[in-house]
């Protein structure tokens, strides 16, 4: 039998996952003969056609190991392109007996984008935790998956919504901050991480009186 590679359920991948077999080790045997494995041939249609991405490669062992093939161009021009892929494996014995495997796949390489559009900065935005917004958007296959904040880059909060999104945080102090947000598709592309900075003062100002004794006008 060939093992091809754990798909994730909602059918996309981005170009850090390699389709053949990216879930197993490289020495991880994906087929085996009791005689040879003579080759291997690899044919990718996108979105539905026929294209020149496919590969034929001699293998002459009983095994075919995932490091045989991973490198092959055919696999990292995949990786590079968006579309609807089907790509069909098929491999030959000595005596030309062959097995088909087909996997199906939907490759998403482009990031998504996210801004952060309201910040504390108005007198009636004084309180803690505050509900930072913005917007995220993505124009590849796979769409929004989620949006992340954070106050700090190590501890990220999921915000509520993704086109228009809104999280809540405690914002721990007084004085100048900055909040972070990042966006995720469908196919785990991550957005670059925005920032942006705010001046959190709850704080009311304080008045004292002094009177002068003696000073009529201090009276």
């Amino acid at each position: 039998n060939f093992k091809s590679t754990a798909i994730p359920q909602n059918g996309y991948l981005n170009k850090a996952f390699n389709f053949v077999a990216s879930d197993l080790s490289d020495d991880v045997v994906l087929a085996t003969d009791n005689y040879e494995i003579s080759k291997i041939e690899i044919v990718a249609k996108k979105d539905g056609e026929v294209s020149n991405l496919s590969a034929t490669k001699a293998i002459n062992k009983k095994e075919l190991k995932k490091s045989d093939i991973k490198n092959l161009p055919v696999i990292e021009s995949i990786a590079e392109n968006e579309g609807k892929w089907i790509v069909t494996f098929t491999l030959y014995d000595l005596n030309n007996n062959k097995i088909e495997k087909t996997v199906d796949f939907s490759m998403d390489v482009t990031k998504p984008t996210v801004s952060i559009e309201k910040v504390p900065q108005a007198e009636d935005d004084r309180t803690s935790p505050f509900t930072f917004k913005g917007k995220a958007s993505d124009k590849g296959l796979s769409s929004l998956s989620e949006v992340k904040v954070s106050l700090d880059k190590n501890t990220w909060t999921t915000a509520i919504g993704t086109k228009e999104w809104n999280c809540e945080l405690a914002i721990p102090k007084e004085g100048e901050g900055v909040v972070y947000a990042k966006a995720i598709d469908g196919a785990g592309n991550e957005s670059a991480i925005v920032e942006k900075a705010f001046t959190f003062d709850k704080s009311r100002p304080s008045v004292a009186v002094t009177t002068k004794s003696g000073n009529p006008e201090w009276a």
